[in-house]
């Protein structure tokens, strides 16, 4: 069934009312008639299954049963990318948010080559929440991810909190993090760091150890960022039951 996000403040006496691109996708798109259903959503969590009482200019659904999705990963995973080169950045947040993560946060670190000007930074970090909106649409998501701006690897470690489980992947040591299974069923929220081509250097590995991060590897191959981002969410998931 079709979803759409809207602004649950803006829902009157269970009526909602669809206007702009999304009742244009409903209509020519879709082809959906009175009668027909839709879901929406809020973006925080919940659902709303909802029947089309009118098609003009806009789509009026009714709102008939409002309720906690399922759709979403019951602990907050985090991913921390290095900035890639190019455009493997717009390709690996949409296949993080259709995995499941709760939000991207792109930084810096010794090696990226990629190092965009401050006047373009905006931009950029646009059309990367545009991107997670829209894999949020496709995945059938009931919240929407958020792409932090890009900051330091340093402010970046200093998002991880004592509650907070941080794991960073290297290629050349680490543990496997099906190890890790008893502290990440614990922890409130899950950090992945996963570095850009170049992998990280040696001091930003013995950084994160400072700040207890456990140094994992995802096996013997040398793996390409955008590989190592999915590879290694999708391990997680499998380990704490969301897959």
């Amino acid at each position: 069934m079709p979803k759409f996000f809207i602004n649950k403040k803006l829902i009157r006496d269970n009526i909602y009312e669809i206007n702009g691109e999304d009742a244009l996708h409903i209509k020519n798109s879709l082809r959906k008639k009175i009668g027909d259903r839709i879901t929406l959503s809020d973006g925080c969590g919940y659902d709303y299954d909802c029947i089309i009482k009118n098609i003009t200019e806009c789509i009026i659904l009714y709102i008939q049963n409002a309720y906690i999705s399922k759709n979403e990963v019951k602990k907050e995973i985090i991913l921390c990318q290095a900035l890639p080169k190019g455009d493997k950045l717009d390709f690996i947040i949409q296949k993080a948010v259709e995995l499941g993560v709760s939000m991207v946060v792109p930084f810096i670190s010794n090696r990226c080559v990629s190092r965009p000007k401050k006047e373009t930074l905006l931009k950029k970090n646009n059309r990367y929440n545009k991107i997670a909106l829209e894999a949020a649409k496709q995945s059938l998501r009931s919240k929407i991810p958020i792409v932090h701006e890009i900051v330091s690897f340093e402010k970046c470690l200093n998002m991880v909190d004592e509650k907070d489980k941080g794991i960073i992947f290297y290629e050349e040591e680490g543990k496997k993090i099906s190890l890790l299974e008893k502290e990440l069923l614990k922890a409130e929220r899950i950090f992945l760091f996963i570095g850009s081509e170049g992998g990280f250097e040696k001091q930003e590995i013995e950084r994160a150890i400072g700040k207890n991060f456990s140094i994992c590897t995802l096996g013997n191959r040398i793996l390409r960022c955008e590989t190592a981002s999915i590879t290694a969410i999708s391990v997680l998931m499998n380990i704490i039951g969301e897959i």
